[in-house]
């Protein structure tokens, strides 16, 4: 789901109570630098642009969490 707050467009996702949905915002939520999105209830808005090297911050994510 798209929305968008403020100026700037941001993409939802919204939990629909599932823990495996839970899981996937809340991992989405740690690889994302914290400027790059903002909680509402049960939702994470996320700038659209925060995911043009999104594979790239998945991957450093890891390797700085979990080593080579």
């Amino acid at each position: 789901m798209q929305g968008s707050v403020g100026n700037e467009p941001k993409i939802r996702f919204e939990s629909q109570g599932g823990w495996l949905e839970k899981a996937g915002i809340v991992g989405l939520a740690r690889i994302l630098e914290k400027d790059c999105y903002s909680i509402e209830g049960n939702s994470l808005l996320v700038k659209m642009e925060a995911l043009n090297n999104f594979t790239q911050n998945y991957f450093k994510f890891f390797i700085n969490e979990y080593g080579r």
